[in-house]
């Protein structure tokens, strides 16, 4: 029988899907489910995420009342009292919105407001590497790429809640903007994310049930294919180019991969130690460590802990 106290909410607003779980008091999933995004309007999300929340504390046979909390973690801006959106490049009318007074009102719950990425390197120092080290970048690849930064065990938020925002990083100038054209997209992020696959997608395919889907390509790269060959590897070496700038940058030695199209790389990971280490300053260099994320479902955890 499940004891009713300290029961936590967890949505995960991802850039494809929605995920939403109940922890319990060790953060632990006792029961959760993923629905695919279909309409990216913030409102309708979060009263599917309303919806659900009610299913699943039926499935539990818990009341609302045994819910002490909601974490919502979005791929987003926030502010810095964590409960308003301040822009989102996924997510349709959310500007300036007010995720906790739509919980309170909606199913008298307070809720707490964590960027998706912060949420994940939250989640992960805090279950598998506190005590272990100090310092750690938790990378995560789905449909955009981003980092959360821990530097001496707390989330470094930088000065305006954006630390981390790896997707605008340049790794080649062939990707400066001299016009200074608006952009929802940084170059890394298009060379290194979901949003790589999709404009190759729309490159080379003209029907769209042609589209190349992530895991296809990986498959054919493991299976010899040359044209996968050099997908695969320039979206491999602009982010070993990323992981050598932060490291070399911030001194850091402990990196984490994860994300959708994250947790595929693991086989790769030797790859990307040869570039990383190949280009980076050399006493910094030799001692990353490159690993894959050990929970995942970390950004879940996350957006609850990062109410300490």
């Amino acid at each position: 029988m499940i004891k009713r106290k300290n029961k936590y909410v967890s949505i995960d607003i991802g850039g494809t899907k929605l995920h939403i779980a109940i922890l319990n008091a060790k953060y632990s999933i006792l029961a959760d489910k993923k629905v695919i995004l279909k309409n990216k309007d913030i409102e309708n999300i979060l009263d599917n995420a309303a919806s659900i929340i009610n299913e699943l504390i039926d499935y539990l046979s818990l009341e609302m009342k045994d819910i002490s909390l909601i974490g919502v973690s979005v791929p987003s801006v926030i502010n810095l009292e964590r409960d308003t959106i301040i822009w989102s490049p996924n997510l349709e009318k959310s500007r300036d919105f007010n995720v906790r007074e739509y919980f309170l009102s909606r199913l008298n719950l307070e809720s707490i407001l964590e960027n998706d990425l912060n949420a994940a390197a939250i989640g992960e120092f805090e279950k598998i590497y506190k005590g272990m080290v100090e310092n750690m970048v938790f990378i995560s690849i789905g449909t955009g790429i981003g980092a959360g930064i821990i530097i001496g065990g707390k989330l470094y938020r930088g000065e305006r809640n954006l630390a981390g925002s790896i997707g605008w990083s340049i790794t080649d100038y062939k990707d400066l903007d001299r016009k200074g054209s608006i952009r929802t997209s940084g170059p890394l992020e298009e060379n290194c994310s979901g949003i790589y696959f999709k404009n190759l997608a729309s490159k080379i395919n003209t029907n769209k049930k042609d589209y190349l889907y992530p895991e296809k390509i990986f498959r054919l790269y493991d299976n010899g294919d040359l044209k996968s060959k050099i997908i695969i590897e320039k979206m491999l070496d602009n982010l070993g180019i990323a992981i050598s700038n932060i490291s070399t940058l911030l001194d850091i030695g402990t990196f984490v991969i994860g994300g959708g199209i994250g947790l595929r790389l693991g086989k790769y990971l030797n790859y990307l130690e040869k570039i990383i280490k190949n280009n980076t300053q050399p006493f910094i260099g030799k001692n990353i460590e490159l690993r894959m994320s050990k929970l995942k479902n970390a950004a879940l955890i996350g957006a609850i802990l990062s109410k300490k």
